[in-house]
């Protein structure tokens, strides 16, 4: 947690400069901040539905709590697979890897924990969940938060595009996946705002 804390610091002192800086000195703390922060990663989205649902019928805290249990069982099966919590935020959760194959497997036994863990409670506090998955150059700060396009890229599938119990692996993701691995998937072509966005498809 020290280390984290040390490294947020020095991104937004970095930030700070930048800021504070002439064109030309912006480049050289554009560099620094790069060298630092700079990652590749598979970025995993987790979406949880039915909030305004639950919400009117069972008052937020009903919900709150089963966000609790989808973050505890998350952080656990996301560390048993090299990864890490990058942050939460409300019903939302994003993970990041070093391989998407470690991505996909952790997406894979978080859906089965939550249908597991569903199957002892009433369908009123059930875990309902998507997924997305996408690869690419992020911006890493331990501890604090994540920025980048396969962060965005990943929210767009999880959270926009992917149905409850579905995953969505952008196109960088799914080339990194082994062709046994492929095989799961089916591909998906969306348009949104009159971008088309080509995706693949696993349903749990």
């Amino acid at each position: 947690m020290e280390a984290d804390i040390t490294d947020a610091k020095l991104f937004f002192e970095l930030i700070d400069q930048y800021n504070n800086d002439d064109a030309v000195n912006r480049v050289q703390t554009e560099a620094v901040i790069l060298e630092h922060f700079r990652q590749h990663k598979a970025v995993l989205a987790l979406d949880m539905s039915g909030f305004t649902d639950l919400v009117q019928r069972f008052g937020v805290i009903h919900y709150v709590a089963i966000i609790r249990r989808m973050n505890l069982i998350a952080r656990q099966i996301v560390e048993k697979n090299k990864g890490a919590i990058a942050k939460t935020d409300a019903d939302n959760l994003t993970a990041i890897f070093n391989s998407v194959s470690h991505a996909v497997d952790a997406t894979d036994q978080l859906f089965e924990a939550f249908e597991n863990d569903n199957h002892r409670l009433p369908s009123s506090q059930h875990i309902r969940a998507s997924a997305g998955i996408a690869y690419g150059e992020i911006l890493a700060v331990p501890g604090y938060d994540v920025n980048g396009d396969a962060v965005n890229l990943s929210y767009k599938l999880g959270e926009d595009l992917a149905e409850v119990g579905e995953i969505l692996v952008d196109q960088s993701a799914y080339e990194c996946l082994s062709e046994s691995q492929q095989t799961d998937y089916s591909a998906r072509c969306f348009e949104v705002s009159g971008v088309t966005i080509s995706a693949w498809l696993k349903p749990f």
